[in-house]
């Protein structure tokens, strides 16, 4: 039988679900492709090169070859190269890509592994000791010491970024020597499933969304029904699951099932497609809301490269905020913004417009009011002399997570989620986001990121702030639009704005 191809793609799918894998291989056009997707491949390579830099003047196969990699590398090896970057090996149609490896001699070879994490988990361990068992099998000889390269969340950067300081250097060799028993039952498997005829049958389970989103999950799910206890998997992952093994439907799921009253209610309101609406709860949160009333969303850039001076590696960098203020009841919505598009720390800029912009009364509705808080206490902590002022900023927060969460309001279209996004596509199906150029926070941020990390023109510059601009209004827009569903349903008990 001709044997497929093992990348470690494949391999580590493998492990987590045997249809990912065989789509990995076969139908890797089923992936979802997203700019979270895009900003880790980008990130992956610039971490990568700066990661090389520890171990200078290495030859790196990919870039600097054609043809074959595998002989390449061998060619290379035989030549008495020391250090070589992405260097490829197979066996047994098993195939490796190392990020360095080091010659210590003719018996005494080091792998190194270079992550973006700020830690070593269990998938690290495993893709070096894939990497060991394809060399060693081809090298039996052979010494071989494995490590990770991963990023020092504590370092901070001063003047000059030092790339000794930003990583850590762990030795995994005796965890991955540990872990080949398991890589081979693993390859096994991987081989079994690749020389198969069809996508195998496996039913969505805690591996689709735990510890990551499959890149499958949405080709896999496309063609769930209605009734699908998968359908408010969002909320209670483990139970839904559980149910859907089961093979129970959302309109039979027994009463002597142990769920929350919060669950019960949104399988009530998806199988009778109903909504809910608590009136003197919703009374409650509204009754300390005063005017002005300002909406306000603030979009980050958590990069793993430290990009100014004194801060960290994923350190949060308020780049943009939107805000909508309305100053009384008859009065209409109006529209400020920020939004950062030079290579300089927007910081500084950034809380200073927002103090402004704010004044000193009124309700400043925001969405994930903890979130907001701990950036304007981190803004506080980097700027002493505005800090009183971001205290009283902050005293005058109120969530509009609070009334979605608790299910004083809920849409059986929100299929268990009280995200933003879901609750404006539940309750406000006219404001649609798709004919954005950038559609959602994720994009918003690698925007951002390519302003910082690459080299473009004036025009593309402004044509990016343009399109963040748009998203942010659109996204207040919408936190405004669902308080006054709440206010509508308070004066007349409708829910309609």
């Amino acid at each position: 039988m001709n044997r497929k191809e093992i990348t470690k793609n494949v391999f580590l799918k493998t492990r987590r679900c045997s249809k990912a894998a065989y789509l990995e291989y076969y139908h890797p056009e089923y992936k979802y492709q997203g700019a979270y997707s895009d900003t880790i491949l980008h990130r992956s390579e610039l971490v990568k090169n700066l990661a090389r830099q520890l171990f200078d003047n290495g030859f790196n196969v990919k870039e600097e070859c054609q043809g074959d990699l595998v002989q390449n590398t061998e060619y290379r090896i035989q030549k008495g190269i020391k250090v070589i970057y992405n260097a490829c090996f197979e066996h047994n149609s098993e195939k490796c890509f190392s990020d360095i490896l080091i010659i210590k001699s003719d018996t005494v070879w080091e792998l190194y592994e270079i992550k973006l994490s700020t830690k070593c988990v269990a998938e690290h361990i495993l893709d070096l000791a894939f990497q060991s068992q394809i060399i060693h099998t081809k090298y039996p000889h052979l010494k071989l010491h494995c490590f990770l390269i991963h990023i020092d969340k504590k370092y901070v950067l001063e003047e000059v970024l030092n790339i000794s300081k930003l990583f850590k250097i762990v030795n995994l060799s005796n965890k991955a020597r540990h872990a080949l028993p398991l890589v081979k039952r693993i390859l096994m498997a991987s081989h079994k499933v690749l020389n198969s005829n069809k996508i195998p049958n496996v039913s969505p389970g805690i591996f689709c969304t735990n510890p990551f989103n499959c890149e499958f999950k949405s080709y896999c799910w496309k063609d769930l029904p209605e009734d699908s206890p998968l359908n408010l998997v969002k909320s209670w992952e483990i139970k839904m699951y559980m149910l859907n093994d089961q093979g129970v439907k959302l309109g039979n799921v027994p009463h002597q099932v142990k769920l929350t009253e919060k669950l019960w209610l949104e399988i009530d309101c998806l199988v009778q497609k109903r909504y809910v609406i608590n009136k003197r709860a919703i009374e409650g949160y509204m009754g300390d809301i005063c005017f002005p009333i300002f909406f306000l969303q603030i979009k980050t850039l958590q990069f793993p490269i430290p990009l100014f001076k004194k801060t960290s590696p994923y350190t949060y960098i308020p780049f943009q905020y939107s805000l909508y203020e309305v100053a009384s009841h008859s009065s209409c919505l109006k529209h400020k913004d920020f939004i950062s598009v030079s290579s300089k720390d927007p910081r500084d800029g950034f809380i200073k417009s927002l103090l402004k912009d704010l004044g000193d009364n009124g309700t400043i509705i925001v969405y994930e009011k903890k979130y907001t808080e701990a950036r304007l206490r981190e803004l506080g902590r980097i700027y002493p002399k505005y800090e009183a002022q971001i205290f009283k900023v902050i005293d005058r927060l109120k969530d509009l997570k609070e009334p979605f969460e608790n299910r004083y309001l809920y849409h059986y279209n929100q299929n268990g989620s009280h995200e933003l996004k879901s609750l404006i596509a539940a309750w406000l199906p006219e404001v649609s986001f798709k004919s954005l150029t950038i559609p959602d926070s994720a994009t918003a941020s690698r925007a951002y990121e390519k302003l910082l990390t690459t080299k473009i023109g004036n025009t593309e510059r402004s044509n990016i702030k343009m399109d963040l601009s748009e998203y942010g209004r659109l996204n207040t827009y919408g936190l405004a639009k669902l308080l006054k569903i709440l206010e509508t349903i308070v004066i007349d008990g409708s829910k309609e704005a």
